[in-house]
């Protein structure tokens, strides 16, 4: 039997967990702990107080970091923090570090989950092999491709939530032009996010819509996202049901877009923290009109199946992959 360690490190949240392994079987969970990413000036002083609670020997590590991977070190994305795998070697018992990308973490956990870890956001028959395409949206947006090379899949990380924002029709002409304003430029992750969806929000009382005083009230004190998702999903607040709306709409056109970009006929997979609490919404129709609305390719993207991921875990599995893959190789 031998134990991994694996972190899945977010701009809002880190979770690190201690996975088991024997023989070829399946990874077993066998401890985890979620931290509060603010309240921590290094990622440092969160390994460090996770090794001091589960000090057992682990054979390799794997992490996930929300940021671009270079030369086994990550400027984080969403934080001021420097993740450095040769450090982490060289200072804490962790044997060799698989530092990838939150999003190939993401999408290897993807090839680990089981169906009924997973809901149906567009039913279709997944082609055995076939490509695959992973996006998730939370404190940003991540995209990621697996592809098949006949023995095994292979991840190819991505920055593609930071392409350039497409309005589809007036209204969300009307958003980018609302938030070329306050940003410059505008990246889909501008809007299929957590800030994102407050974005929407301040877009449609900007242009006339009455803000709720529910939520004014609300905003000081809680995550801006949560209280217009609750809102809105209640019928409370007509501004906040628009913002969900042109929310799920740029995010199921977003998935349809990375569907035809290398044809995904092996499913889209959708994870991230923000589907699972709005399972309602991108379920009734929103998301699936956007995402099938593709002009002369529309058939083509409605036989490649979405599928909505509910293990929060999959990218804490991903980056358990990553550290088996690496002890497996020999480090």
């Amino acid at each position: 039997m031998k134990r991994f360690l694996a972190g899945d490190i977010g701009g809002t949240k880190v979770i690190m967990a201690l996975y088991e392994v024997e023989s070829a079987g399946p990874m077993r969970l066998t401890a985890e702990k979620t931290y509060v990413s603010a309240d921590h000036a290094t990622f440092m002083e969160i390994i460090r107080d996770f090794r001091r609670q589960h000090p057992d020997p682990v054979s390799a590590t794997g992490l996930g970091v929300a940021g671009p991977v270079f030369d086994r070190r990550c400027q984080a994305t969403n934080l001021p923090w420097v993740i450095d795998a040769r450090e982490l070697e060289g200072t804490m018992p962790v044997g060799r570090v698989a530092l990838v990308n939150d999003f190939k973490a993401a999408a290897l956990g993807v090839l680990h989950l089981q169906p009924h870890e997973w809901i149906e956001l567009n039913p279709g028959q997944a082609e055995p092999n076939g490509p695959v395409a992973v996006l998730g949206a939370g404190t940003g947006l991540g995209e990621a491709f697996l592809f098949h090379d006949g023995a095994r899949y292979h991840v190819v990380p991505t920055e593609g939530g930071h392409k350039d924002f497409a309005p589809r029709n007036e209204e969300e002409m009307g958003l980018l032009r609302f938030l070329i304003k306050r940003h410059g430029r505008v990246s889909y992750e501008r809007i299929v996010s957590g800030a994102g969806i407050r974005a929407v929000y301040d877009y449609l009382v900007d242009r006339g819509d009455a803000p709720n005083p529910e939520a004014t009230a609300r905003f000081a004190a809680e995550d801006d996202a949560a209280v217009i998702s609750e809102l809105g999903l209640a019928n409370r607040c007509g501004v906040c049901a628009k913002a969900l709306d042109m929310f799920c709409a740029i995010y199921g056109a977003e998935a349809g877009n990375l569907a035809l970009q290398i044809i995904a006929t092996g499913g889209v997979y959708v994870t991230g923290g923000i589907g699972p609490k709005n399972v309602a919404k991108l379920r009734d129709g929103t998301f699936h009109t956007a995402y099938t609305t593709k002009g002369r390719f529309s058939g083509l993207v409605r036989s490649i199946p979405v599928r909505l991921v509910m293990n929060k875990h999959v990218g804490l599995m991903g980056a358990a992959a990553a550290a088996i893959e690496l002890e497996r190789l020999g480090g």
